[in-house]
């Protein structure tokens, strides 16, 4: 190889005005609605191994075991709480996409409904899941970035909510993001 010839490796990263060489980060731009695939595949990936590992649980009696590490805390009160979160914001989205009524699609996570079948039926748990992967597959046309509005109780003693601004693509994030805490 000569040294006298000019690099010419095509992966170096593009040189900003200033001369120095930019960083790609491989992210997408969050702003944008092509962003918002990434987003949808994580959260068809975040339910479809939780419905894969309810339903491989070896028997049903496992998903209503208490937890000795978390008293009260079974499988199926799991799978209810992050499907609740799921649900609350595909079911608020739907109804405003279905009724354009220009007002903004109201999500309230505090709505969840405790002591249903989806906490005690495995059977129950895993339809479930599947009613939300259908749902969440066609919503896909929703905008990233239409906005909601997000009721937040703040003050549990006092019954204390605020209304806060926030996106679809947000909201599914987050909705994502806490299913992969429980």
């Amino acid at each position: 190889m000569s040294t006298d010839s000019p690099n010419t490796n095509n992966s170096a990263p593009p040189l900003c005005g200033n001369g120095h060489a930019e960083k790609q980060s491989g992210r997408a731009d969050p702003q944008s609605d092509s962003s918002l695939g990434a987003v949808y595949s994580s959260a068809q990936n975040v339910l479809e191994q939780c419905r894969n590992m309810v339903a491989a649980l070896p028997n049903a009696t496992v998903y209503t075991t208490v937890s000795r590490h978390v008293p009260g805390s079974t499988i199926g009160k799991h799978v209810r709480h992050l499907c609740d979160h799921f649900r609350l914001l595909l079911e608020a989205t739907a109804t405003s996409s279905a009724e354009p009524t220009g007002l903004q699609p109201t999500v309230s996570y505090d709505g969840r409904k405790q002591g249903t079948a989806i906490e005690t039926d495995r059977a129950a748990g895993v339809e479930h899941i599947d009613f939300l992967l259908h749902k969440l597959s066609s919503m896909r046309n929703i905008s990233n970035l239409q906005t909601i509005r997000v009721e937040a109780l703040v003050r549990a003693d006092a019954q204390h909510s605020v209304a806060l601004e926030s996106t679809f693509g947000r909201e599914l994030w987050f909705c994502t993001h806490h299913a992969g805490d429980y």
